[in-house]
């Protein structure tokens, strides 16, 4: 923006002591297209598209179902707590049985031995050859250990078949192993697979519980689908899936529940659940983290559900280092990233928040649905911190009043998000904090905000930026946008429909082919500081709201450099507004800015 005084046509200030004057009206375009029927569910209007466009979720994956706003969507399974060799799965809306009792056994003719007690087992397994296949028969059986071999070990099913007693390990994996494991349950030991210096672990139909630990990879692999990973019972379970030292994890249709810890991704470790369910399900403990990544690791979640049924549950955490695991504070941050997944926790209140990203960790959000009543859905803070936030939906289900935001982005980290919904947020859709710190909103949506005058769609505070583009604010109270304490907040080509922008504490606003309509009040400068260019302000209650002996300055031409308290309006149109200044005090504003 260029601040020289060329080419000024005219201007006209006014003050909050002097009579409002009606300026010259400047000569500016048409309004920008917009749809000639309101947009529905999943859309919203772009300015100058002149149809809705899609916004949200765009489309469900298998075993989705929209959810009743239309922006989102929500996992088909079953809403009870599935126990012993039952799980959760995606696209079934009941509980659904770990393997099959009455399946043939053994499974074929070309099994090497069939063993009936743990000597069997041992001796089966040193005499077998790379290839050959264990049959278990129904009964329980100590841990076992392989090494440099490829086998198969099969039992009849989870309910009938048991791996473990009270050792150190279910089955451990080792060199050259690879090891397939399928009908049994790993029940007792301190750690029920283990998978080491380059073995592989391809595990189906098999439940794991009352462990410690579930599933531990080192410098290997680990496949395991059609599963259920559970901890010991009331939450003791300390930690679900252990990836680190390049260790992977793939987890397929299975579900993990009732962990301290249910997957933690580090020193370039890799998780990735697809089709899955995690959960607290069953845990009753304090505050839970269900999934943590340091130093380089990453979690990834695909088409899976991640739930709540306890308050204090973090859904994950990204991060640099992790106090008495993680030394190397040089390390790299980990990763988690959620694709087409729904993350829930709509039931109660909960002061924390669901995902966290900090020291430089990174956040990817994409075609998911995130639905809570917590403080915050996402916390994004500290230098080097990303997140992007694409084709998802962020759903409040606070009640009225209740503090709740969506994305918060502090202390120097940045936050893009590009054709996201905000549906029904109580207090703030997105705050930005700090100097540094900076969120980027395109093409996204924010809508039926719920509380009143002190709520705000965006806030920006503490000298962050707030960058907001082709992007729709409807039915909504309070501010659409706050400015405040030395932010600075761009606008382009955006719909204000029901609500306004506010710049006020030393705060800079510049605002460019935008629509502010049928709000209570369109503008209001308060210490502030901004510039409105080539924009629409029509068929609100106030248009602009002076305040604190703020002026406004109207110009067809080329603005000053705004002072403190000065709004400036560049072929700026106001039209259909029943007061077009106003300069009584108002409340609607506090010198300190909502923050966290």
């Amino acid at each position: 923006m260029r601040h020289a005084l060329l080419g000024l046509s005219f201007f006209v200030v006014v003050g909050c002591s002097s009579e409002a004057k009606e300026p010259e009206q400047p000569t500016v375009a048409s309004m920008p297209a917009m749809p000639d029927a309101e947009c529905g569910r999943g859309t919203m209007t772009t300015l100058g598209e002149g149809e809705c466009t899609p916004v949200g979720v765009e489309a469900c994956p298998k075993g989705f179902a929209r959810t009743e706003d239309g922006y989102g969507c929500s996992a088909i399974k079953t809403a009870d707590l599935c126990t012993g060799d039952a799980r959760a799965k995606i696209g079934n809306a009941s509980c659904v049985t770990v393997g099959d009792c009455d399946s043939y056994f053994p499974p074929s003719k070309n099994v090497f031995a069939v063993v009936y007690d743990s000597q069997e087992l041992a001796s089966a397994i040193e005499r077998a050859q790379s290839g050959d296949t264990i049959a278990l028969q129904d009964g329980t059986y100590d841990g076992v250990e392989i090494k440099d071999k490829d086998l198969k070990l099969v039992g009849r099913c989870p309910g009938k078949t048991i791996i473990g007693g009270t050792g150190l390990r279910g089955v451990l994996a080792q060199g050259k192993a690879h090891v397939s494991i399928e009908g049994v349950t790993i029940r007792g030991p301190k750690g029920a697979l283990v998978s080491v210096h380059g073995a592989m672990l391809d595990v189906t139909k098999t439940v794991i519980t009352d462990v410690l630990y579930g599933l531990t990879v080192e410098n290997a692999r680990i496949d395991i689908s059609d599963s259920v990973i559970e901890g010991r019972s009331g939450g003791q379970g300390q930690g679900g899936l252990i990836a680190k030292n390049d260790g992977e994890i793939v987890v397929r249709d299975s579900e993990l529940r009732d962990w301290d810890a249910a997957a933690r991704a580090l020193d370039r470790g890799k998780i990735t659940f697809e089709r899955s369910v995690i959960s607290d399900a069953g845990h009753k403990r304090g505050l839970t983290k269900l999934l943590g990544v340091y130093s380089d690791g990453r979690i990834t979640v695909k088409e899976s559900g991640v739930y709540a049924f306890h308050p204090q549950t973090v859904f994950a955490q990204v991060s640099r280092s992790l106090e008495g695991i993680v030394k190397d504070e040089n390390a790299p941050a980990g990763t988690v990233r959620f694709e087409n997944s729904e993350l829930a926790k709509p039931d109660f209140e909960d002061p924390s928040w669901l995902v966290g990203a900090h020291q430089g960790g990174r956040l990817e959000v994409e075609g998911t649905t995130i639905r809570h009543r917590a403080d915050t859905a996402f916390d994004i803070r500290d230098p080097e911190t990303r997140a992007t936030f694409k084709g998802s939906a962020i759903i409040s289900a606070a009640r009225e009043g209740v503090i709740h935001n969506g994305i918060a982005t502090l202390a120097g980290a940045h936050s893009e998000v590009e054709s996201v919904a905000f549906v029904s947020p109580s207090s703030t859709a997105c705050f930005v904090g700090d100097e540094g710190s900076e969120l980027r909103f395109t093409r996204s949506l924010v809508t039926k905000m719920k509380s009143g005058s002190e709520a705000s769609a965006i806030v920006s505070d503490r000298a962050s930026s707030v960058i907001i583009e082709a992007s729709s604010f409807t039915e909504g109270r309070g501010w659409a946008v706050l400015g405040n304490a030395g932010s600075r907040v761009q606008i382009d080509r955006t719909l204000f429909d029901g609500s306004g922008v506010l710049v006020g504490g030393t705060a800079t606003l510049a605002m460019s082919d935008s629509v502010v309509r049928h709000a209570p009040e369109a503008l209001i400068a308060v210490f502030g500081r901004g510039v409105v260019t080539d924009s629409f302000i029509v068929d609100n209650e106030i248009a602009v709201h002076l305040d604190y002996k703020s002026t406004l300055l109207e110009t067809n031409g080329e603005p000053p450099i705004p002072a403190d308290g000065q709004l400036i309006l560049v072929r700026t149109q106001l039209a259909g507004n029943k007061e077009k200044i106003s300069e009584k005090p108002t409340h609607l504003y506090k010198e300190e800015a909502p923050s966290l």
